[in-house]
């Protein structure tokens, strides 16, 4: 048997707009995605000494009793896949065990940062030294947030030996359904990263969306400028997620973290992170970062101060 441990980073959007829906029911988007210091850990091993019974099975475990252990679960999802594209011609057996620490449902790509550590894991593990964008690729096939998920792990889990690393990177543009991927310089500093006690399908938030009804808009090109200019000007204006009102009319306690991350001394900005319900407030430096956390995790059952993570960062 042989078997690896990948980290499943956490993705926060710095910003998001949602452009159209397209014929095949998918949402047309501009967004930019950071990776942030919390993760997964995702070990997945391949095993040939088994009865031919077990041939081109799947087993997945985990310490959350929130997870799927079959079909439901992306990670499950991606190992099919991989077997379905590249499996080895010595019939083997795939297990997962999923650490989880990401909260589920919130937001941050929890599930697709663990597809994409199965995805990268069986890469190594059948020696396919496959390109960053075949992975990229592939991942499309899986959900929006995969490929950057793909991306963000080449670039920080090196020893899986993906090739094309170079290209990889903790933050980018995703444009399209989430597949087009610009790398970009990451933004530096703090997140205070509160998870309310709700779950929320990003499908319903989606099918919830009045575009006529859509007021303040990001411009996600030009807080991409702003990445590579280190304009904290132009990346404080565009930090907008069109989705937070949707979210926020649903599901009304995203408003009230967000009005208690509002009132943190030395914050930035307080944003809502995908569909939701996790709201993040950055900060560019530790110190309020880590004073604010001390005074809400009294309040907050599930709350995070965590780092952004940089491009080059291992």
């Amino acid at each position: 048997m042989k078997k690896i441990t990948v980290k499943a980073f956490a993705k926060i959007n710095l910003a998001l707009d949602v452009l159209e829906k397209l014929p095949n029911g998918y949402h047309a988007v501009q967004t930019v995605m950071q990776q942030i210091d919390l993760s997964d850990r995702v070990t997945v091993a391949w095993d040939t000494e088994i009865p031919e019974t077990e041939a081109g099975k799947i087993a997945l475990t985990t310490d959350s009793p929130e997870l799927p252990p079959d079909g439901g679960n992306l990670a499950w999802r991606a190992a099919r896949l991989m077997l379905a594209e590249f499996a080895p011609a010595k019939p083997g057996k795939v297990s997962i065990h999923i650490e989880k620490r990401i909260p589920v449902a919130a937001g941050l790509a929890g599930g697709s940062g663990d597809a994409a550590a199965v995805m990268h894991a069986l890469a190594f593990l059948w020696g396919l030294r496959l390109p960053l964008e075949s992975l990229v690729e592939k991942g499309a096939l899986l959900g929006a947030d995969v490929p950057f998920c793909v991306m963000g792990q080449a670039a920080l889990n090196p020893e899986t030996g993906c090739l094309d690393t170079a290209a990889a990177s903790a933050a980018a543009l995703a444009e399209g359904v989430g597949e087009l991927l610009t790398p970009l310089p990451a933004l530096e500093g703090w997140i205070l990263l509160v998870k309310p006690p709700v779950s929320v399908s990003t499908a319903e938030i989606y099918g919830k969306i009045a575009f006529e009804k859509i007021g303040e808009r990001p411009d996600v090109l030009e807080l991409a400028e702003g990445l590579r200019r280190k304009d904290m000007g132009r990346i404080k204006k565009n930090m907008v997620n069109v989705l937070e009102k949707v979210s926020a009319e649903e599901y009304p306690v995203i408003k009230s973290v967000k009005d208690k991350l509002l009132a943190a001394p030395a914050r930035e900005a307080v944003l809502m992170s995908g569909s939701g319900p996790a709201v993040f407030a950055f900060f560019k430096d530790e110190k309020p970062a880590r004073k604010a956390y001390t005074s809400l995790r009294k309040v907050f059952g599930e709350i995070f101060l965590v780092k952004l993570i940089g491009t080059v960062q291992r």
